[in-house]
């Protein structure tokens, strides 16, 4: 299992864009929205973003993708439990 934490394709009429885990593996695929939406601006200047909270759910994000790798082959998950948990 894989999972990505990347942009979403789509973007909203605020110019503003989702960010989303994307999992795959062998078989499966699958994206799974935060509910974090930035400006589209963060991801062409990423390294100049003043907002420290952003930065703090962006780090939030990937423990949690840790975490859910960590739980997915220590317990045998299925791709539905990994897909509630995040």
């Amino acid at each position: 299992m894989n999972i990505k934490i990347t942009k979403s394709s789509y973007k909203t009429k605020e110019n503003k864009r989702a960010i989303i885990y994307d999992c795959s593996s062998k078989n499966y695929r699958k994206k799974i929205n935060t509910g974090i939406l930035v400006e589209e601006d963060f991801f062409k200047n990423s390294e100049s973003t003043t907002s420290i909270s952003l930065e703090i759910t962006l780090e939030k994000l990937k423990s949690k993708k840790k975490d859910a790798l960590i739980k997915y082959y220590e317990n045998d998950w299925s791709n539905t439990e990994l897909e509630n948990y995040l």
